[in-house]
C-alpha cells in the first residue's frame, strides 16, 4: 500500500487494507456478523498484544538501515551530555524496527499524560462522568435556610469557561437551583468542601518557581475556573495606590497592594506574585498615571474558597442574601457529606440536595487532557484514579493506580516506571521508551484504543503544529512532552505503505526543547518513510526548522 498514509484511527474492522493480524471483514458472515467478529477480534487480540509486549522488551528484528539512520541523526547533534531512550515497534508485523537504550528509565515530562489517560480509560471508562453536588444543611424555614450551603466536588476539571458559556455560569447555575427550591436567605457560610481529595495540591517536587503560573495550578476536589484568576491593575492618580479587579469579578483571592501609581516614568514594573504559590498575592512596583492597565493570570491558593466565593457572589446577584462568609473545608472530619458514615451525625447535622452538576464525558476531559498538554486536568484525573483504585485521592495513590495499570495490564516490570505525580510537571518521574509502547501496545489491543488515539494530537494544523508537508503530517499522533533539558514524543504513525509503528522518543539533558523537537520531528519522518520493500530514502522536513516548534 502506497501514498499518503491515511488519517483514519487504526481499526480490525477499517476501510484499510488489511494487514497481518487483521481479521478479514468477510469473517463477519461466518461469526455472526458485527458482534461474532467481534468477539474473534477479543480472542485474537491477546496474541497480538503478547507478540507486541515480547518486541518490546528487545528487539527480536531490528532493521539494520533505519536503525543507522536513527543513529546518525543522534549522532549529528554533537551533544555529548545529552542521554537518548527510543523504541519504533510495528503494531502489523510485531517486530522491532529502532531501539537504542529504549529500556532506561529517563525524565518523560508530559509524555506522563499518556499513561495517566490510559489508565484513566481503563478504570474508569470514556463514559465516566464526575458529579459535583449542593447540599443545604440545616432546616429550610419558608425562604430562609438556617445552617451552610456546601458546594462539594469530586474531581471535576470542568467547571469552567471551556465546556460552558462563561468562566461563572456553572456556579449561576447552581445559585438559579437555589432560587427554584424557594431560598431567598442564607443564615450560614457558602462551604466549598474538596475534602475528598488529600492535600497537598500542588507536588512538592514542582519547580517553586512556577507555582504562580496558570499551568502549575493547585489540584483540589472542587476545582473553579481551572483554579486560575486574572488580574487587572488600573493606574490612579499619580502617588495613589492602583486598582486591582479580579475576573471572575468579587473572587475570594486575598491580594495585596504595594504598588502605586506615578506622574512620570515608572521605575519599577508592575509584578503580580506570591511567595512559593502561598498566602495573598502580592501586587507590587509602579504603573504610569495613564498608562495602559496591567494584566496577568496567576493560580489561586485556596481553591474550595476561590469557588465557594464564587458561588456566594452568584446567589447574592439573584437577590439571595448571606449572612455567612465563603469558606473552605480540605479535611473529611469537618465535612459533612466525605466524614459522614450516616445522617444526621453526632452534631445532628443532615445533608439534604439542592442539585447536581455532571461533567462531560471522560473522553472528552482527557482530549483537553493530551491535546492542550493541560496539567491541572492530568493531576485531577491522576487523584480520582487514586479514590477509586485505591481508596487515595492524593498524588501518592495516584501514581500506585497508575502503576498498577502499567505492571498489572501493560506487562512492564516493577520499577521501570517511577511516578510522583500525574501531569510530568516533576523531573522525580522515570520512565523507559519500552515502558511507553508497552502501555500503547497494550491499549492497541483493546476497545479502548481508538478513544485514546483519537485524544492525541495530530502532526501538522493547529494541533502538534510539526511536521508540516512531511509524510508525519496529518499520519502521526503523539503526546508531546517539554521541561527544561527535556523532550518527548510518544504515540503512532503509519509509514509510507500504510504500517503502523508505535514509538517514543525520550530526550534528556538537551541544551534546546526546540532543537531536540527538530530532532523528534527528522526521527519520527524517517520511521514515517520506512518501507519493507527498500530504502526509505533521505529524511526531509520541508517547511520545518526548529524554531517553527511550538509544543506544548
Amino acid at each position: 500500500m502506497h501514498g499518503k498514509p491515511t488519517t483514519s484511527p487504526p481499526s480490525a474492522s477499517g476501510s484499510h487494507s488489511r494487514r497481518p493480524g487483521q481479521i478479514p471483514t468477510w469473517m463477519a458472515f461466518w461469526f455472526g456478523g458485527r458482534s461474532g467478529l467481534r468477539a474473534v477480534a477479543a480472542l485474537c487480540l491477546p496474541v497480538v498484544a503478547s507478540a507486541l509486549l515480547l518486541a518490546a522488551r528487545g528487539p527480536a528484528t531490528v532493521d539494520p538501515e533505519v536503525q543507522q539512520d536513527i543513529e546518525d541523526i543522534l549522532g549529528q547533534t554533537g551533544w555529548r551530555s545529552s542521554t537518548w531512550g527510543v523504541l519504533a515497534v510495528s503494531l502489523d508485523y510485531g517486530d522491532t524496527l529502532v531501539a537504542v537504550n529504549a529500556e532506561e528509565p529517563l525524565i518523560p515530562a508530559s509524555n506522563v499524560k499518556l499513561l495517566t489517560t490510559a489508565a484513566a480509560l481503563h478504570y474508569l471508562g470514556p463514559e465516566f462522568r464526575y458529579r459535583t453536588y449542593l447540599l443545604a444543611e440545616g432546616a429550610q424555614v419558608g425562604g430562609v435556610l438556617r445552617g451552610d450551603l456546601t458546594f462539594y466536588g469530586t474531581g471535576d476539571p470542568a467547571l469552567s469557561w471551556r465546556f460552558a458559556e462563561s468562566r461563572t455560569a456553572v456556579v449561576e447555575a447552581l445559585a438559579d437551583s437555589v432560587l427554584a427550591a424557594g431560598i431567598r436567605r442564607i443564615d450560614g457560610d457558602v462551604v466549598g468542601d474538596a475534602s475528598y481529595f488529600q492535600p497537598p495540591g500542588q507536588h512538592p517536587s514542582w519547580d517553586p518557581r512556577d507555582l504562580d503560573d496558570w499551568f502549575a495550578a493547585p489540584a483540589a476536589a472542587l476545582s473553579f475556573n481551572e483554579n486560575v484568576v486574572t488580574l487587572r491593575v488600573v493606574p490612579g492618580e499619580a502617588g495613589a495606590r492602583p486598582t486591582v479587579h479580579t475576573l471572575p469579578a468579587g473572587a475570594e483571592v486575598p491580594i495585596r497592594i504595594e504598588a502605586s501609581t506615578v506622574a512620570g516614568r515608572a521605575s519599577r514594573p508592575v509584578i503580580m506574585s506570591r511567595t512559593d504559590g502561598a498566602g495573598p498575592i502580592v501586587i507590587s512596583g509602579e504603573i504610569r498615571s495613564g498608562a495602559r492597565d496591567r494584566w496577568d493570570l496567576l493560580s489561586v491558593a485556596d481553591p474550595a474558597l476561590f469557588a465557594a466565593g464564587a458561588l456566594r457572589q452568584a446567589l447574592i446577584e439573584r437577590g439571595i442574601m448571606v449572612s455567612g462568609r465563603a469558606r473552605a473545608v480540605v479535611d473529611p472530619a469537618e465535612s459533612i457529606l466525605t466524614g459522614g458514615t450516616s445522617w444526621p451525625d453526632s452534631a445532628g447535622r443532615a445533608p439534604r440536595p439542592l442539585a447536581a452538576h455532571y461533567s462531560p464525558p471522560l473522553i472528552d476531559l482527557l482530549a483537553v487532557t493530551n491535546k492542550t498538554s493541560h496539567n491541572l486536568y492530568a493531576e485531577l484525573i491522576l487523584r480520582t484514579l487514586g479514590r477509586h483504585v485505591v481508596g487515595d485521592g492524593s498524588f501518592e495513590g495516584g501514581a500506585e493506580a497508575v502503576e498498577r495499570f502499567m505492571i498489572e495490564q501493560a506487562g512492564v516490570e516493577p520499577g521501570s516506571v517511577e511516578l510522583v505525580d500525574g501531569s510530568g510537571l516533576s523531573r522525580d518521574n522515570r520512565v523507559s521508551a519500552s515502558a511507553f509502547v508497552r502501555a500503547l501496545s497494550h491499549m492497541a489491543a483493546s476497545d479502548l484504543w481508538e478513544p485514546l488515539w483519537e485524544t492525541l494530537p495530530q502532526a501538522g494544523g493547529r494541533e502538534l503544529r510539526r511536521m508540516n508537508r512531511s509524510p508525519a503530517e496529518d499520519n502521526l499522533r503523539a503526546k508531546t512532552g517539554t521541561l527544561t533539558s527535556v523532550s518527548a514524543l510518544s504515540g503512532q504513525l503509519r509509514t509510507v505503505e500504510g504500517e503502523r509503528v508505535l514509538f517514543s522518543i525520550l530526550q534528556n539533558g538537551v541544551p534546546s526543547p526546540r532543537s531536540a523537537k527538530y530532532i523528534e520531528d527528522r526521527l519520527s519522518v524517517r520511521l514515517a518513510t520506512f518501507r519493507r520493500s527498500g530504502s526509505g530514502g533521505a529524511v526531509e522536513l520541508r517547511g520545518t526548522r526548529p524554531g517553527d516548534s511550538d509544543d506544548p
